[in-house]
């Protein structure tokens, strides 16, 4: 998140938190919302990534989340690891709008 941040994407963690009461979780989050949440500098479009370990697939909640934001005009994809964050941002964002230092 601090090389997002470093690369002008304003983002944050979502926080998948659930408590545990009577021998079950209560979930307090909303299921499938991506990992990381931000916003596209210049045009504001939302941003949504899925992080992944190695071999590690989205939810049909996380699949679900990802195309409604597509769908909607804003850029969500999953990723199984972190090497590919130029993949990453490539996708989220066209090359001329990403902040270079």
């Amino acid at each position: 998140m601090d090389y997002l941040r470093w690369r002008g994407i304003p983002c944050y963690k979502h926080q998948n938190a659930s408590i545990y009461r009577d021998g079950r979780y209560i979930f307090s989050y909303t299921r499938g919302v991506s990992d990381i949440i931000g916003c596209i500098p210049k045009t504001g479009r939302y941003s949504a990534i899925e992080v992944k370990r190695p071999g590690g697939k989205p939810t049909p909640e996380q699949r679900q989340f990802i195309d409604t934001i597509n769908e909607a005009g804003g850029r969500s994809l999953w990723r199984g690891v972190w090497k590919r964050l130029s993949a990453i941002l490539n996708f989220i964002m066209p090359g001329d709008m990403i902040r270079t230092r």
